[in-house]
């Protein structure tokens, strides 16, 4: 008798199922059909009142799609949890990651078509297109720029090298803060540039302009070349280095990126309140970055990037939204309300300050670099050994060392 009433309620059970259950469609994608897709964005720095109105216009076109914006503050811990995540198969469905990070994030992210880049800086399809597919756009884009005093240099800087190394050894100060390692916080980054613009690759054997790069570089900081103009010295008795220089007036210019800016109005203030001599806010100037060849100018760049998970159940829609974040209206939204300067490529206004005028002009044609850590070191030596006898360099500089064997 229990046996048939056990057959009786399998039976009403089966029967419940076909009468409640969509005859075309399986019963676990009826219940996927009624979840409302969401996605989880991750980024760093944003307040998430800059993304509201963009996903709020995104959602009443997409009415059953819900977007949530999670912002980390700190960077060690967004790259600590964001990692530890994406190798759980777990995470947001669209993350942000730096030029920096590149490598360590291109597994996780899931591909797009190309044509998606058309619009963008040319970092676009240089960096994150692999087999005609997209795996990521640069989302905004900074460049190195020239800060210079306007007092020294009243018609603006030159656009070539050699013409700005000339016109800045005739000043009655420092002229160009370069040279150096060791009191440069973009020293670095100035070779990096250097090294684009002469179209070095340290991969196989550099070409003669590896040297006669550095050789350039380390003029500025040779006491007794022409170029002299920028030594330890300079700077010792200065906390911020090249930096405090500048504002003091002891150089007459500086490399830097526009976050820069900030710091230099900051260290006025700090100077004019204790009564110290200091360049006037007015008298900064801002240039594109010098060039070998200004027919064919090299920017180098860094970026925040965005793409979308591997992780990601909603990959299309993902992808749609970026889209979305990225369109010409949202990328000037974006630019206005943060400062910084879009990925993609958008018309000069008149009305746009100078710092904007340069970042979009030099975004047609920025570039980044990435050098081996081994590289690096050898090359640091190099300058360091080369600033104090420029006769030095082509004896170190061993092209072997600069691709050590496995």
């Amino acid at each position: 008798m229990l046996k048939k009433l056990f057959i009786f309620a399998l039976f009403l059970t089966a029967l419940w199922y076909v009468v409640s259950s969509n005859p075309n469609q399986p019963f676990q994608a009826s219940v996927l059909q009624n979840k409302a897709p969401e996605i989880h964005f991750w980024g760093i720095y944003d307040l998430p009142d800059i993304y509201n109105p963009i996903i709020d216009a995104f959602q009443k076109q997409h009415p059953r799609v819900k977007i949530f914006y999670k912002q980390f503050p700190n960077t060690e811990e967004y790259h600590q949890v964001l990692l530890a995540q994406l190798e759980k198969g777990r995470g947001p469905d669209i993350f942000l990651f730096s030029d920096q990070n590149k490598d360590q994030y291109w597994p996780y992210l899931t591909p797009t078509t190309a044509e998606l880049s058309e619009g963008f800086t040319p970092i676009a399809k240089r960096d994150f297109i692999s087999n005609r597919l997209l795996y990521a756009l640069p989302y905004w884009v900074d460049s190195l720029m020239l800060y210079y005093n306007k007092r020294y240099y009243p018609e603006g800087v030159p656009t070539q090298w050699y013409d700005l190394a000339e016109l800045s050894r005739t000043l009655s100060t420092g002229g160009i803060a370069m040279g150096r390692f060791d009191n440069l916080k973009s020293g670095w980054d100035i070779l990096k540039t250097l090294f684009l613009q002469k179209d070095i690759k340290l991969e196989g054997k550099p070409e003669n302009s590896l040297y006669d790069t550095l050789e350039f570089f380390t003029r500025f900081a040779y006491p007794i070349d022409r170029y002299f103009n920028w030594n330890e010295k300079l700077s010792k008795d200065y906390p911020d280095l090249e930096i405090d220089s500048f504002v003091r007036k002891k150089v007459a210019a500086i490399a830097g990126y526009p976050s820069l800016y900030y710091h230099l109005l900051l260290k006025i203030d700090q100077l004019e309140a204790q009564g110290m001599t200091r360049i006037k806010k007015e008298d900064i100037g801002v240039s594109t970055f010098p060039q070998f060849d200004p027919e064919n100018p090299d920017y180098l760049a860094k970026y925040m990037a965005i793409g979308v998970s591997m992780a990601s159940e909603n990959t299309t829609l993902s992808w749609e939204f970026i889209r979305a974040l990225t369109s010409e209206n949202n990328s000037a939204y974006y630019q206005q309300v943060t400062g910084r300067t879009p990925g993609r490529i958008l018309p000069v206004h008149d009305e746009e300050s100078e710092m904007t005028r340069v970042q979009k002009e030099q975004l047609i044609n920025s570039s980044t670099l990435q050098i081996k850590p081994e590289a690096v070191k050898i090359i640091e030596d190099i300058v360091k050994r080369g600033v104090l006898d420029k006769r030095v360099l082509l004896e170190i500089l061993n092209v072997e060392n600069l691709n050590p064997k496995p």
